[in-house]
């Protein structure tokens, strides 16, 4: 660059904060550097607050407390800054899953689907007669036997599957010291009733009957595991019930205990995981949409212990990390706003200046363009599509911009890297296309 004072009137604060950058440390490796670990993060890009340091913030904090345009336009930075945060927040926690659709919908879908798998890979297997074996007929007798075939029966009757009542009413109408052959599908829904009544059981604290009808429920099971075909059929099954039930484990990311929400995903298939994922994303999208409660909830994600093993049980520790230092980026970007925010209290310059040299440091967050001119006269150089589109915008002639371009360090160049354009709205810098 050339030094030249493009600024007229704003000469002498360009120079100021020249020299708050300076005093910071910043220099075209350190704003590279930021713009390549937001973009790596997901974080909102950098402005000029975010990458200076406590200098050059206080200088901008000053030049927007003074009356006029200028604590105008810094107070409306501000409410931007801190109003766009969340809403930037809730499309960081969307794109950790491909699958768009809301929770409660992608759970349907699972439902549909497995009922549909259900209809047309239970239909043969169910169709099979199962000769019951001594195992089998010492689970179905006695009245813990005939209250779970009771149990099927009115489950018949509610679907209106005539050739199941068929059966168990012939099961029932006997005395139970010897069985017909049973269809697969009627001995099946004797098995789920017993489990049913296991579980019930359990929940009341009835441990030891809970124990018994499982394990009768367990010799129907192996009964039926021989049966062609049933045992993919319920396979199948049973791996889109934990996918439909971990949509509810993930939504409690933000809430369980780390130790209790690993348990909840224990031996998940990698359906069962996506559908976790999906339920934590809307769980976290929910919870920031939700305005009085988003810093809060940003803090939990960025600085919480027990978010983080949550974050990185279900994500995955790379994942994890790069939705985390999003978080915190995202909320320094806030502070910084928050700190700059107009404060008739201070006293770091002269009263007398001209509003115009306040509103150079402000244009500096607010006005990509005048960010450029005073990268400039700040020492610092420009690449050819940053100087070209001062051109077009009338704010610099072709002869000032050719001095103004110099060849990035190749360290520098390394850390913009070909990722083409990354936009910086109200920016220190935007950094556009690639050297020549």
């Amino acid at each position: 660059a050339t030094g030249q004072r493009f600024m007229g009137a704003a000469a002498g604060a360009n120079s100021r904060l020249r020299d708050a950058l300076r005093a910071d440390g910043v220099d075209e490796q350190t704003i590279a550097a930021a713009i390549k670990q937001r973009a790596d993060t997901g974080a909102l890009p950098p402005t000029l607050a975010d990458v200076a340091g406590e200098n050059t913030r206080a200088l901008l904090r000053f030049a927007g407390s003074r009356p006029g345009e200028a604590r105008n336009t810094m107070q409306a930075y501000r409410n931007e800054t801190v109003e766009g945060v969340p809403d930037a927040a809730i499309n960081r926690a969307r794109s950790l899953t491909p699958d768009q659709r809301p929770a409660g919908e992608f759970q349907e879908g699972l439902r549909v689907a497995r009922d549909t798998a259900a209809r047309s890979e239970y239909a043969a297997p169910y169709a099979e007669p199962v000769q019951i074996g001594p195992e089998m007929a010492s689970a179905l007798r006695g009245d813990t036997g005939r209250s779970a075939i009771r149990r099927a029966r009115a489950a018949a009757a509610a679907r209106r599957d005539d050739l199941q009542m068929q059966e168990l009413d012939q099961i029932l109408g006997g005395d139970l010291s010897s069985f017909p052959p049973v269809s697969a599908g009627t001995l099946d829904r004797i098995r789920i009733a017993m489990g049913e009544r296991g579980r019930t059981a359990s929940q009341r604290g009835a441990n030891d009957m809970a124990s018994g009808l499982n394990a009768r429920a367990q010799d129907l099971n192996a009964g039926l595991d021989a049966v062609p075909g049933l045992r993919d059929a319920r396979s199948n099954y049973r791996g889109y019930s934990q996918a439909i039930e971990a949509v509810d484990v993930g939504q409690r990311l933000l809430k369980d205990a780390p130790d209790a929400f690993a348990a909840g995903l224990a031996d998940a298939n990698p359906q069962a995981l996506q559908a976790a994922q999906v339920g934590a994303r809307q769980a976290l999208a929910d919870a920031l949409g939700q305005r009085a409660n988003a810093s809060p909830v940003l803090r939990q994600i960025a600085f919480a212990p027990n978010a983080r093993r949550n974050l990185t049980t279900l994500f995955g520790e790379g994942e994890a990390e790069r939705f985390i230092q999003a978080a915190r980026l995202n909320l320094q970007r806030a502070e910084n706003a928050n700190f700059m925010a107009p404060n008739t209290g201070s006293q770091t310059m002269s009263k007398g200046q001209d509003a115009n040299v306040f509103m150079s440091f402000v244009n500096a967050v607010r006005n990509p363009a005048q960010a450029l001119m005073e990268r400039v006269a700040a020492g610092l150089t420009l690449t050819d599509a940053e100087a070209a589109s001062l051109v077009r915008t009338g704010l610099m002639s072709p002869a000032d911009a050719a001095r103004a371009i110099r060849p990035r360090p190749p360290s520098a160049a390394a850390q913009i890297g070909s990722r083409g354009s990354v936009a910086i709205p109200n920016a220190f810098v935007s950094q556009t296309g690639t050297n020549r």
